[in-house]
């Protein structure tokens, strides 16, 4: 936060200044999970029907178990981090999305119009000058 804080000052004074906080998008997920999102819906159709046993929660096994010393929860990373989605378009719904809007993720240059927008607006939100 320093560098906000420097940044705001060189321009108080004058100076222009680039903000120094910035993000970026990586290619690799994102084609990953539009890919994921196009083999779903010539899977299943769209909106997809997913499989009955898919839609159950997912059960904690002894794998998932984590030591007791390291941690106080009872799942693992992997578990946790996926909640009870098993597929991309059950974690794009868990984001609040349609299908209609869903659909347009198969494309992967979609989602480089759809997301930093809104990291540009959450960083703003919290007194971060990004640009």
């Amino acid at each position: 936060m320093f560098a906000q804080f420097a940044a705001r000052y060189q321009r108080l004074k004058g100076k222009q200044v680039l903000f120094p906080f910035g993000f970026h998008c990586t290619g690799m997920p994102i084609k990953a999970c539009s890919d994921k999102l196009k083999r779903e819906m010539e899977d299943y159709g769209f909106p997809p029907k997913f499989p009955e046993a898919a839609i159950a929660t997912p059960q904690i096994t002894d794998t998932d178990i984590v030591v007791k010393d390291k941690s106080k929860g009872k799942k693992s990373k992997a578990v946790a981090k996926t909640g009870s989605a098993k597929y991309q378009w059950q974690i794009m719904q868990s984001l609040g999305l349609e299908d209609e809007e869903i659909k347009k993720f198969a494309d992967s240059s979609y989602w480089l119009d759809y997301f930093p927008p809104l990291a540009v607006k959450d960083l703003r939100s919290i007194g971060i000058h990004v640009s």
